[in-house]
């Protein structure tokens, strides 16, 4: 499965000395659980030097191919970032 969108979820912030409610904080917490595991499926991509260097815009077309195979040699040789 490859997801065609995306939504972007922005942290919630206090406002005029007001403390976030449980529902707002609770709503940050998870998005900082999800953070840091793209962060660390980031950081496993960028030890591929294709990934973790900058690309000429020719180069542009492939970059889909070249993610694909780090992913799945990630996927392969690395122990999952998540346990279910």
């Amino acid at each position: 499965y490859v997801p065609t969108t995306c939504t972007v979820m922005m942290p919630r912030k206090a406002r005029g000395g007001v403390p976030l409610t449980r529902e707002d904080a609770l709503y940050n917490e998870r998005i900082t659980c999800i953070r840091w595991v793209i962060e660390g499926v980031n950081e496993r991509l960028k030890n591929f030097k294709l990934l973790g260097t900058r690309q000429p815009w020719d180069q542009i077309k492939v970059l889909p191919q070249w993610a694909e195979v780090a992913a799945l040699l990630v996927n392969r040789w690395y122990r999952p970032q998540v346990a279910h």
